[in-house]
């Protein structure tokens, strides 16, 4: 029999007026073994079809307590245009 499984949803970071072509850096720690993660990155300000926002690269490691720390790359595809946007975690529940 199938078990239920909940999703959570945070705001996890903002970053603000990222120029055309650069990226931020981000890192989240704290994640459990066993948890489905994945992030969204989302324009804050301004039309949304200005933004071209890309999760370009996602890793992970392991810190010294044995929690799994997440490396998270936003790139701004866009061609001329500054973006302002909201990095989005959401995760699911440990499966018991």
């Amino acid at each position: 029999m199938a078990s239920e499984v909940h999703v959570y949803g945070e705001l996890a970071a903002t970053g603000v007026d990222l120029p055309a072509g650069q990226s931020d850096f981000w890192t989240t720690s704290g994640i459990n073994y066993g948890q489905m993660l994945w992030y969204v990155a989302h324009p804050l300000a301004g039309p949304p079809w200005d933004k071209d926002l890309e999760i370009t690269h996602l890793s992970f490691d392991v810190d010294a307590t044995g929690n799994r720390v997440a490396f998270i790359e936003v790139h701004n595809n866009s061609a001329t245009d500054y973006a302002s946007y909201g990095l989005f975690l959401f995760w699911t529940d440990v499966p018991s």
